[in-house]
C-alpha cells in the first residue's frame, strides 16, 4: 500500500509508476496460502456431509478467494442472479424474503450472515444481517451508516457468508471466528495442488492530499477494497491495468482526473 498525506504542486507533481523498461509491475493485493488442507468432517449441517469441502485456519480477514487466478465466488443463495423484492420495503433497513432465503435464515441462524441489494442499475449495498423474524420472514440489517439508496420493488437481493450456503464447486465461506477458510474447488479436488490467493490488503495507492498525482505504468490486482483510492486536485492516470478490486478498481473524488 502507497499512502500519501502531502501537498503537491502541479509544476511539481508527484509520480508513481515503473522504473526502465518492460512489463508493468504488479502490485498484488492477495497473499498465498500455504500448509496441508483438511477434509471437511463437520456433521451439524447435514446437506453438506460427504461434500468435497476443504478447510484451512486463516488469522486474517479475507474478502476475495482466487484459485490459480480464478476468482471463486462467496458462497450464497441464490447461487447466481438475485431473489426478487416483490413486497415493496417498509422501512430502510428491512426487506421480507422469500421462501427460499426464508429456509435458511429460519434453519440455519442468520448471525455472520449478510445481504447484499442492488439499489439501483449499477449500486448495490452489503450489509450484515442483525434480525430475523420467521413469522413474518422479515429480515433487517444493520443501518448504523444510512444506505445511499434505499431498497425497493423490482430489484432484488442475495444472501451470502455462511456455511450452510456453500453447496456447489467454486464458492468458498470464511469464518471469522474459528479463524477458518472452508473452500470447494471447481473440480472438486484438493485446493493443496492449486494456487490459491486471498484478498487481504485493502488498497494499492491511498491519497487523500490536496495536489498532484501521477500513477502511470502499474498493474494492480486482488485487493480486499478499491486499488486506487484517490481525493485529490488532480490526478492522472496512464497505462495502468485494473482487475478484481473487491469494492471499487478506482474510487476517486478528485475534481480533475485525466
Amino acid at each position: 500500500k502507497i499512502t500519501f498525506h502531502v501537498f503537491t504542486a502541479q509544476s511539481l507533481p508527484v509520480t508513481i509508476g515503473a522504473y526502465g523498461s518492460g512489463a508493468n509491475p504488479i502490485l498484488n493485493g492477495a497473499e498465498k496460502i500455504t500448509g496441508e488442507w483438511n477434509t471437511y468432517t463437520g456433521t451439524s449441517i447435514s446437506h453438506l456431509i460427504g461434500t468435497p469441502i476443504y478447510e484451512q485456519s486463516f488469522d486474517s480477514t479475507i474478502s476475495q478467494v482466487f484459485v490459480d487466478g480464478k476468482r471463486m465466488e462467496v458462497a450464497r443463495k441464490p447461487d447466481v442472479g438475485y431473489y426478487p423484492i416483490n413486497t415493496a420495503p417498509t422501512s430502510s433497513n428491512s426487506i421480507k424474503v422469500g421462501q427460499e432465503a426464508d429456509y435458511t435464515l429460519k434453519n440455519f441462524g442468520f448471525l455472520g450472515t449478510k445481504i447484499a441489494i442492488r439499489l439501483r442499475d449499477w449500486y448495490i449495498e452489503r450489509r450484515n444481517i442483525t434480525g430475523y423474524d420467521s413469522a413474518t420472514q422479515i429480515a433487517t440489517w444493520d443501518n448504523s451508516a444510512p444506505m445511499k439508496y434505499s431498497p425497493s420493488g423490482g430489484y432484488g437481493y442475495f444472501i451470502s457468508n455462511s456455511l450452510p450456503l456453500l453447496t456447489k464447486g467454486g464458492e468458498w465461506f470464511y469464518d471469522s471466528n474459528a479463524k477458518k477458510l472452508y473452500l470447494w474447488t471447481l473440480e472438486s479436488g484438493s485446493p493443496s495442488s492449486h494456487e490459491v490467493e486471498v484478498s487481504v490488503y485493502d488498497y494499492g495507492i491511498f491519497s487523500i492530499t490536496p495536489g498532484y498525482l501521477k500513477i502511470q505504468d502499474l498493474t494492480f490486482k486482488n485487493f480486499a477494497n478499491n486499488a486506487i483510492h484517490l481525493v485529490n486536485d488532480r490526478a492522472e492516470i496512464n497505462n495502468v491495468v485494473i482487475s478484481n478490486g473487491n469494492r471499487n478498481c478506482l474510487y476517486t473524488e478528485t475534481k480533475n482526473i485525466a
